[in-house]
């Protein structure tokens, strides 16, 4: 999948391939049809974050459509979804 990944605070982020997400029993996978920038994605970017790290891919404003869900998942293949913004931190391994 492509992402903005911070590799350097007060840099351009980069957008790069990284590996899709692994869908958990209880979640699902999104195909992302958008994705906004805020605030806490500024203070990220620049250092300001305490939760952000070099590495972090960045934003939780998305939306899109399931493309694979969980046995334990409660949306459907095909469901269109939002993203709450408190599940949005991702860190690469």
């Amino acid at each position: 999948m492509r992402a903005a990944v911070v590799r350097q605070f007060n840099e351009d982020l980069s957008i790069e391939h990284v590996e899709d997400p692994v869908c958990p029993a209880n979640g699902v996978v999104l195909q992302v049809a958008a994705c906004g920038v805020c605030r806490y994605v500024f203070h990220g970017w620049v250092g300001g974050h305490p939760k952000v790290q070099i590495d972090d891919i960045m934003s939780h404003e998305y939306c899109g459509t399931v493309v694979e869900a969980g046995p334990m998942a409660k949306h459907n293949v095909g469901d269109r979804l939002i993203a709450p913004f408190i599940f949005g931190l991702w860190h690469l391994p």
